[in-house]
This record gives structure tokens, C-alpha cells and sequence, in this order.
């Protein structure tokens, strides 16, 4: 066992045991993806996509990110809900990981 994704926590420490939420790993995995642009560009007040009930609760300049790591299938919603606050799982590291391989070669 182990960590399964690093983070940089405010202040510049370094956490590589520390779990790693949702909106962290939509943030990483976009920019990871070249669409840094494209998350920033949908980051718009009430830009929000109708199935994804709780994107209120992410900061209106991480929006985008969401919207694009659901849309373009690194991460996925649960029913209607992202849970940006819950932890990264393994499994979900693994589909993004393909995802991006995949996009990687087309």
C-alpha cells in the first residue's frame, strides 16, 4: 500500500503518503492532458453542467476542470455528483490513467 497520487499542500510541503481528493486529481489529470485551456475557458459564473449537482461546491476558477475531466472521461460522476472532496481511489486512478494513454495516441 501506499500513496496513490502526490500533492503539494499549500506552503510547499511535500505529502507523498497523503490521499488525494477528487478536484485535486481533476486538476492534475486535465492539465496532465494538455486541456488546461479548455478548463479554464469553461470556468465560467454558472457555468455549470446539469448533471453534476454539487459542482456549487467547487471554486468557480476549478470548474472547468471538472466539467472537462467528466466530459472527456478521466474521471466520473456518481449519479449526479462529483464528490470533488472524496479520495481518489485506486480504480479511478487506473481509468484516468487509460484515458489518458488513449487520448495519448489519438
Amino acid at each position: 500500500r501506499g500513496p496513490i497520487f502526490t500533492d503539494v499542500s499549500a506552503g510547499g510541503n511535500f505529502s507523498p503518503a497523503a490521499a488525494t481528493d477528487r478536484l485535486t486529481a481533476a486538476i492534475a489529470l486535465v492539465r496532465a492532458a494538455g486541456l488546461r485551456a479548455e478548463a479554464e475557458s469553461s470556468a465560467l459564473p454558472g457555468g455549470t453542467l446539469p448533471n453534476i449537482l454539487d459542482l456549487h461546491t467547487v471554486a468557480a476558477p476549478l470548474r472547468g476542470y471538472v466539467q472537462v475531466a467528466v466530459a472527456r472521461g478521466l474521471l466520473r460522476t456518481e449519479g449526479t455528483n462529483f464528490r470533488p472532496q472524496a479520495t481518489l481511489t485506486r480504480a479511478e486512478l487506473a481509468h484516468a490513467m487509460s484515458v489518458l494513454a488513449r487520448m495519448a495516441t489519438e
